[in-house]
C-alpha cells in the first residue's frame, strides 16, 4: 500500500496558520493601535497617555493665569484625573479642582475634524497664511489670542493658539508647537466650543468652596436671623432648639448645606459692604471648641422707578466668615438657607410609625360623649376596652391613626386660636404610658386644629381638613353598622 504524502497538507496548514495569526494581529492589535496613533497625529494638544502636567499657563478672553499641580508625588496630575491645583498668578489661591480638570481635558481631548496641509508652501505663502488665519508670530503674542502652554513633568511644554474663526463658521484655526518650536506644516480645524473653553474669568477657575468643618462634628449653633434667635445644642444624638427638640435630620441636613456653601464672585474688599445690611449671623461650635462665624449682608440697588414704574428693586448677597479675610459675593440660595426660623426645624409628624406600632391605649372625650370612649390594642388588633362601647367599630380607631402617622403639621398657631365649635379630647399611649399623647382637637371655620395638653405652650397645630371626617365629634359615626 503506497504511503500518503503529509508535506502538501502540512506546507498549507502552516501557510494557512501564518495568514491566520497576521490577520488577527492586523484586526486585533495592529489597526487599533494605528488608529489611535492616527487620533492622536489630529490633536493639536497630544499629551502622552502616561504624562503628568507639572503647571500650565493660559490666556483667555477674561482672565490669564498660571496653575501648579500640586499632585505630582501621588500621580494624579493626568488630564483625565481630579487633582490638587494651585493658582499662582495673578494670584496665589487654590484653584477649583473640578473646572481645572475640565479646562484641561477638554483642550488636550480636542481632535481637529480636518487639517490644512502646509507642508508644500513656500515660507512667504506660509507667513501670509498665518496671518490670515490670526496665527503669525505677531498675532500670537496679542494679549486677545487664546493660548494655553503645558509643562509637563519631564520638562517638556505643549503649546497651542487658537486664531480666527473658519470662513464657513463653527470651527477656528489652531497652531501647535512643541518646546517652542512651531508646527509649520500643519494647521488643524477645531470645533468652536473647544475655545469656549477660553471665555470663563478667573473665579470659574478659583475654588469657590468656604467651608471645611465637619458638620458632624457641630455641637452648638447660635444665630440670629431678622427678629429669630436660634440656641440650638445637640443632646444625645438630638437637637434641640431655644428648649424645643426639633427634627434632628433636617436641622444636619442645614448644617450640611451651610458646609457646602460656595462663592459666586470675590469682590477682594470689605469697602463692598458699605451700604448693606447684616440680615443675618451664626456662629458654629464644634466638639474640640473650635468657632466659625458667618454673616450675611444684603446690599439693595434701588430701581428707577422714574425711567420705569414696573422696576424692581435689585439686592446682592455678601458672606463675611471667619476662614476668610474679604467677603464673597452669594447666590441668593445662601440666604434662603440661612433665613430660618425655629418651626422650620420642628417635627411635623403628629405619630411617627414606631409610636404608632408602640401603642395600646387609647381614649376618646367629648361634650357630647356621655362616657369616654376606650380602646387597647391586644396581640395587633384594636377592641373596645368596656362592654358599653362594644358597639364601636375598630376600624375606625385604625383609620384615625393612620391618617395620623400620615398627615404632617401644615402650620404652628401661636397664640391658640379662640373660638371652636367643637372640641375632642384624645389621650394615647401605651401600657405604661397610656398618656403620653394628650391632645385636643378643635375646628375653626374651615380649620382643624390639635393643640398638645401635655405642653405649655400656647400654640396650636394646624392639621389637613381631611381629618375632619376621621374625628368622631358625638361618636356616632363610630357606630358599627348593622
Amino acid at each position: 500500500m503506497k504511503q500518503p504524502n503529509w508535506k502538501v497538507p502540512l506546507a498549507l496548514c502552516s501557510t494557512l496558520f501564518v495568514l491566520g495569526s497576521f490577520a488577527y494581529w492586523l484586526q486585533y492589535s495592529h489597526k487599533p493601535k494605528q488608529e489611535k496613533k492616527d487620533t492622536e497625529a489630529k490633536k493639536p494638544l497630544a499629551i502622552p497617555e502616561d504624562a503628568q502636567i507639572a503647571s500650565f499657563r493660559m490666556r483667555g478672553t477674561k482672565t490669564n493665569l498660571t496653575a501648579k499641580c500640586e499632585s505630582i508625588t501621588q500621580k494624579k496630575c493626568k488630564p483625565t484625573e481630579k487633582a490638587d491645583w494651585n493658582i499662582i498668578e495673578p494670584l496665589a489661591v487654590k484653584a477649583d479642582e473640578d473646572n481645572l480638570k475640565s479646562f484641561i481635558s477638554a483642550l488636550s481631548g480636542a481632535v481637529s475634524t480636518e487639517t490644512v496641509d502646509l507642508s508644500d508652501e513656500t515660507p512667504e505663502s506660509r507667513a501670509k497664511l498665518f496671518d490670515e488665519y490670526g496665527l503669525s508670530e505677531a498675532k500670537r503674542n496679542q494679549f486677545t489670542t487664546p493660548m494655553l502652554e503645558v509643562s509637563l513633568e519631564n520638562g517638556k511644554k505643549l503649546t497651542v493658539w487658537f486664531g480666527t474663526q473658519h470662513p464657513l463658521g463653527d470651527k477656528y484655526f489652531v497652531l501647535s508647537a512643541v518646546d517652542g518650536k512651531i508646527n509649520e506644516k500643519t494647521v488643524f480645524l477645531i470645533a468652536s466650543y473647544t475655545k469656549s473653553n477660553f471665555d470663563h474669568d478667573l473665579t470659574y477657575f478659583r475654588d469657590k468652596s468656604l467651608f471645611t468643618f465637619d458638620r458632624t462634628q457641630i455641637e452648638q449653633v447660635a444665630g440670629k436671623s431678622g427678629s429669630t434667635v436660634l440656641n440650638a445644642k445637640k443632646e444625645n444624638g438630638k437637637w434641640v432648639i431655644n428648649g424645643l427638640e426639633v427634627d434632628t435630620d433636617r436641622f444636619d441636613t442645614a448644617l450640611s448645606s451651610i458646609s457646602q456653601f460656595k462663592a459666586k464672585d470675590f469682590p477682594g474688599s470689605t469697602e463692598i459692604l458699605k451700604g448693606a445690611k447684616s440680615i443675618a449671623l451664626y456662629k458654629l461650635t464644634d466638639s474640640k471648641q473650635q468657632v466659625t462665624t458667618l454673616e450675611l449682608f444684603e446690599k439693595v440697588k434701588k430701581a428707577d422707578k422714574k425711567a420705569n414704574k414696573a422696576a424692581k428693586d435689585e439686592s446682592t448677597y455678601y458672606l463675611k466668615t471667619s476662614v476668610r479675610p474679604d467677603p464673597v459675593e452669594v447666590e441668593l440660595f445662601v440666604k434662603n438657607q440661612l433665613d430660618k426660623k425655629v418651626d422650620d426645624f420642628r417635627k411635623l409628624d403628629l405619630l411617627t410609625a414606631a409610636e404608632r406600632t408602640a401603642m395600646s391605649r387609647f381614649k376618646l372625650e367629648g361634650k357630647k360623649f356621655k362616657t369616654p370612649i376606650e380602646f387597647a390594642q391586644n396581640n395587633g388588633k384594636w377592641a373596645p376596652l368596656a362592654p358599653t362601647d362594644s358597639k364601636m367599630d375598630p376600624t375606625k380607631l385604625t383609620a384615625l391613626l393612620d391618617l395620623f402617622m400620615k398627615d404632617k403639621i401644615s402650620k404652628f398657631v401661636s397664640p391658640i386660636p379662640a373660638g371652636a365649635a367643637a372640641e375632642l379630647t384624645l389621650t394615647m399611649g401605651t401600657d405604661q404610658d397610656p398618656a403620653k399623647f394628650h391632645w385636643k382637637a378643635f375646628q375653626i371655620k374651615e380649620k382643624i386644629y390639635i393643640r398638645d395638653l401635655n405642653s405649655k405652650r400656647n400654640e396650636a397645630y394646624e392639621v389637613p381638613f381631611e381629618l375632619k371626617n376621621a374625628l368622631p365629634v358625638d361618636g356616632e359615626s363610630w357606630i358599627m353598622k348593622k
